[in-house]
């Protein structure tokens, strides 16, 4: 009887061991499970950060050096240099160049894919820019001053400028929103 009782005791203890085992291996599961859930949630917001920063830099020198390419430009529309002397310059600030263009569309796409309808509005007043400016070029091999066209590319060039910023506002939109 003492040996029924004393293996009874053995066997419930044994049994209460591997149920308080079996509970704590799945609580431990559990609390890792939401931890790896957390850092992987905090590395993704960390690489999105990552991606909306190297954006906005990215577009924003961009936009910059589309807008100074054109401050000789307007030289050369108020007489006061040559049309190769703006090519050169023009040249000599491609030398410059921080920004990556196409990785710049890359990101834009691939991580904000509903803003390229924004990108796209950009593009259309860069092409409204290139316009003025190929006119301008048509004008002036003929020999002609093109000061008529600097007022025209000063509004183009601010349709741009705006919607360039108004893009890079909703980047930081974004960039709050996943903080």
């Amino acid at each position: 009887m003492e040996y029924a009782e004393a293996l009874i005791g053995t066997v419930v203890g044994g049994s209460l061991t591997l149920l308080g085992v079996v509970y704590s291996n799945y609580a431990s599961r559990d609390l890792w499970t939401r931890q790896a859930a957390k850092q992987d949630s905090d590395r993704k917001k960390e690489i999105h950060r990552g991606v909306a920063e190297d954006l906005y830099i990215n577009f924003s020198e961009w936009a910059n050096f589309v807008i100074s390419s054109h401050f000789s430009l307007y030289s050369v529309m108020d007489g006061k240099i040559s049309y190769n002397d703006h090519l050169d310059m023009l040249l000599k600030s491609k030398d410059d160049v921080k920004h990556n263009h196409h990785r710049m569309e890359y990101l834009l796409k691939a991580y904000y894919p509903h803003l390229v309808v924004e990108y796209a509005e950009v593009r259309a007043a860069l092409e409204g820019v290139n316009n003025i400016i190929f006119e301008h070029k048509k004008h002036a091999a003929s020999g002609h001053s093109g000061r008529q066209f600097r007022d025209l590319l000063l509004a183009a060039d601010d349709v741009f400028d705006k919607r360039c910023e108004a893009l890079k506002e909703k980047l930081v939109e974004e960039l709050k929103r996943q903080m």
